[in-house]
């Protein structure tokens, strides 16, 4: 899967998440957390959803607020 397919993905599972998103998305400037965009509700749906659909467990490890911030930082965690 190459990184705008990943993108895509994630854009995909944020907008299945809040719909309301959707019209956000576009905006690169728009950061999911700090601006309130998602929760740490939404942040642990993300995570079962690429789960499901990855098939890959994402290390805990490696995750922190940053990777939350917008799709491509998101896409990151598929690598």
């Amino acid at each position: 899967m190459n990184e705008k397919q990943k993108i895509d993905l994630i854009k995909k599972i944020l907008i299945k998440i809040k719909p309301e998103l959707k019209t956000k998305l576009h905006n690169s400037k728009n950061n999911l957390i700090l601006d309130g965009l998602i929760d740490s509700f939404d942040i642990i749906n993300i995570l079962i959803e690429l789960n499901l659909l990855s098939r890959k467990k994402i290390n805990p490890n490696k995750i922190n607020k940053d990777f939350f911030s917008n799709a491509k930082k998101i896409s990151k965690l598929l690598d």
